[in-house]
């Protein structure tokens, strides 16, 4: 922690019920609930989560800056973060949660690796029901828009 300019209390992998859970369904959808503390005002900031799998390949990135699509600035105070996770995105297997405070490629305020772990359980998907052998890192459900020409 640098300065105790920025903390994370707690982080929480949640499930559709939103009771804390590390064996997930792949039908459901989930939540991560992040809790932290800016004591000093942060310029420029911006808090990241990124799920790998257990081979440390990232499977995706999100960070409170995504919607605004610029940096933030951090006001002191407390906070918790609720993030929806959708159904069906993950395919099933095992999973890690990595998560920081920082300012892009300047300076990192408090990062955790390797502590927040999940899985995901596979209850009657389209991979496993169809059993066709589907390859990926995710696996969502699209909606094809079909017509006859």
């Amino acid at each position: 922690i640098d300065d105790l300019d920025f903390c994370f209390n707690e982080f929480k992998v949640l499930n559709n019920l939103l009771e804390p859970f590390g064996i997930l369904d792949i039908k459901k959808e989930f939540y991560f609930e992040l809790k932290y503390t800016v004591f000093n005002e942060l310029t420029n900031a911006q808090i990241g989560i990124r799920v790998s799998n257990l081979e440390s390949v990232p499977i995706f990135t999100t960070a409170n800056t995504d919607y605004i699509n610029k940096l933030q600035i951090l006001h002191p105070g407390n906070y918790s973060v609720l993030i929806k996770i959708p159904e069906l995105l993950l395919t099933p297997g095992s999973y890690k949660v990595d998560f920081g405070c920082y300012v892009p490629r300047v300076k990192s305020y408090h990062d955790v690796f390797d502590e927040i772990y999940f899985q995901i359980e596979d209850t009657g998907s389209h991979i496993s029901l169809l059993n066709e052998g589907r390859l990926g890192l995710i696996s969502p459900v699209l909606k094809w828009g079909i017509k006859e020409i």
